[in-house]
């Protein structure tokens, strides 16, 4: 008798052994069952505590807002140290993305004084950090386009924009002109590379974006220039003027260089 409970109480103790182990792995690396009794676990805190959930929502946003307050790169933050030591002073700045960073503007408008404060890759966020260096230079007007990156990696339209009525009111607070320009509706190619990546449309939330902006500009007084009747065919940038269906070539920035003639 004493030998078949010793039997027993081995096999429990394995069982118990192997249950505990599984149930660990199934935690630490997340297998089956670990979404099931995640999502009851999520249920029941929903009834029992609903404040929680509007606590964890909150945070996760904040979350994913400042992460992406945070981006910076090694060119980011390379350009931004070498705008920050330059004593030059110019009747004219023109800040944004690659799309900015990417022309020579001194040499596209010969005789202007104009600098070039574009940063390859940057967003609302990268902008909105750095606009004070700029207009601390006290030019006679600000061009500005920014927020194809924004809009490409899926970052929310909305708090961009909100990015966008800080950079605003600096702008205005600095009782400098300025002029800011619409994002450009990039080439199929990329839409259909943002079609596979986040399953939606991304020239739609370019319009949107470009039509939230335009109403922030109005609002406030600030010219607002929207370029792309001049680079958009059939709804997309026009493959005459881009190499890659989103940044400008050099028929592209030749007639750039006029819209920001118009604009001087």
């Amino acid at each position: 008798m004493s030998q078949l409970l010793k039997g027993s109480t081995i096999k429990i103790l394995v069982l118990a052994a192997v249950m505990f182990t599984y149930g660990f792995s199934s935690g630490y690396f997340k297998i089956f069952p670990f979404q099931i009794i995640d999502n009851i676990h999520t249920a029941v805190i929903k009834i029992i505590n609903p404040a929680k959930k509007s606590q964890n929502s909150k945070k996760e946003q904040s979350v994913k807002i400042q992460k992406n307050k945070n981006y910076r790169t090694h060119y980011y933050l390379g350009r931004l140290s070498t705008f920050k030591q330059s004593t030059i002073s110019a009747d004219y700045i023109i800040i944004g993305d690659s799309i900015v960073d990417s022309a020579e503007w001194h040499e596209l408008l010969v005789g202007v004084s104009i600098v070039n404060r574009g940063i390859a890759g940057d967003t609302t966020f990268g902008v909105l950090r750095r606009i004070n260096n700029s207009l601390s230079k006290k030019p006679k007007k600000l061009f500005l386009m920014v927020g194809i990156n924004d809009i490409e990696w899926g970052y929310d339209i909305e708090q961009s924009i909100e990015n966008y009525k800080k950079i605003i009111a600096i702008i205005k607070q600095s009782k400098i002109q300025a002029t800011i320009f619409s994002v450009i509706y990039p080439g199929k190619s990329q839409q259909e590379i943002y079609l596979k990546k986040f399953k939606g449309d991304l020239q739609k939330r370019v319009q949107l974006f470009n039509q939230l902006l335009e109403k922030e500009c109005v609002k406030e007084g600030i010219n607002y220039v929207d370029v792309n009747s001049t680079f958009i065919k059939d709804g997309f940038l026009n493959d005459e003027f881009s190499y890659d269906g989103l940044h400008l070539n050099g028929v592209a920035y030749s007639k750039f260089a006029e819209i920001l003639k118009n604009n001087l």
